[in-house]
């Protein structure tokens, strides 16, 4: 949560001022000015230079939206473990194919404290292939995709999964190739 109001306060300070797709030269996007606890619209491009920005801590990232049971039974686990590792793993959501209004409410009823991205078309779930709601993507620290789960997550798969995103994080890994004898 500090690290993404860091990263709300440097896109603030840089002049930043981004709304959806704030495209600075062709095929640029930069990374969406992200509100705890609020629906912020986006798109593919914006999604992926956020999470971009996000390097060096793992992200969870679940998409859900209002009208969606499994979304509602799990967003309880998602807010709990968002406090639970709060400074150690980012937590975003993505609300896709919902109405607005009805977004706001949802996120005020579960006591959501991290930023959602609006995604009213669906685009950034079809672009990341998703299949329906809810899904959850699991990014490692070094902005690579680990895992990818359809359908609701229960409390031990969230568990085990950011477990396993804390536990091979990009410092522990060794260089695939080794240097050779030194002469």
């Amino acid at each position: 949560m500090r690290r993404l109001a860091v990263l709300s306060l440097v896109f603030a300070l840089a002049g930043c001022t981004v709304r959806g797709d704030d495209v600075s030269g062709p095929g640029s996007a930069r990374p969406v000015r992200l509100q705890p606890g609020k629906v912020v619209e986006a798109k593919p491009a914006s999604f992926r230079a956020t999470i971009a920005a996000l390097k060096g801590t793992p992200v969870v990232v679940n998409f859900w939206a209002s009208w969606c049971a499994p979304c509602k039974a799990e967003m309880p686990r998602f807010v709990a473990a968002s406090k639970a590792y709060d400074g150690r793993v980012e937590f975003l959501g993505v609300d896709s194919r919902d109405d607005p209004d009805a977004a706001a409410r949802f996120i005020e009823e579960y006591s959501v404290p991290f930023a959602s991205f609006g995604d009213a078309r669906g685009d950034i779930l079809v672009e990341r292939k998703g299949s329906g709601l809810p899904m959850t993507l699991f990014f490692r620290d070094d902005g690579r995709l680990a895992f990818k789960d359809h359908g609701e997550v229960d409390e031990d798969k969230l568990e085990s999964r950011i477990t396993e995103l804390l536990r091979v994080r990009r410092s522990d890994v060794a260089p695939s190739v080794s240097p050779g004898p030194r002469g």
